[in-house]
């Protein structure tokens, strides 16, 4: 190479190159695992306490030991409420008349005001896109879609 010697053949160069690209995934998926074991362990440091014989106070340690499970639960039954919403909104939309719950909240708006009434009625509009959208791009992410490899 540097000696005068015959660069290598391309199928050994394509070669070193997906064994690069294996061990840069590789290295990816490695840092991601110890950054959430990282993360794991941060968190049960502060519901232990500070030191061993530490009593866990406070009101983090409330939060994420009696709130959050129930917080968390409520969140999945209104994302599950929402999705089926988004669902049930798509099978009735050939269907003539309103019947979808968007629809309905849309209606709910008074629309022909102008001014911020307007604004109103293009948020409600928007929500259900939103929602949509933070679904796929959420699961995209989870997938790592947008990596560099």
């Amino acid at each position: 190479y540097g000696d005068g010697a015959a660069p290598p053949p391309l199928e050994e160069v394509v070669w070193w190159n997906a064994r690069l690209k294996e061990a840069a995934e590789a290295l990816v998926g490695t840092e991601r695992s110890w950054t959430d074991l990282v993360r794991r362990a941060t968190l049960y440091e502060r519901l232990a306490g500070v030191g061993a014989d530490a009593a866990p106070t406070g009101l983090y340690h409330w939060w994420m030991a009696r709130a959050y499970p129930y917080c968390a639960r409520a969140q999945a039954a209104a994302y599950a409420a929402a999705s089926a919403s988004v669902l049930f909104s798509e099978l009735v939309l050939p269907l003539p008349g309103r019947l979808s719950p968007f629809g309905r909240m849309i209606d709910l708006v008074p629309h022909g005001r102008g001014g911020a009434w307007a604004a109103l009625h293009l948020l409600v509009a928007l929500l259900p896109l939103l929602y949509m959208g933070s679904c796929c791009y959420t699961g995209l992410f989870a997938l790592t879609s947008f990596t560099s490899y």
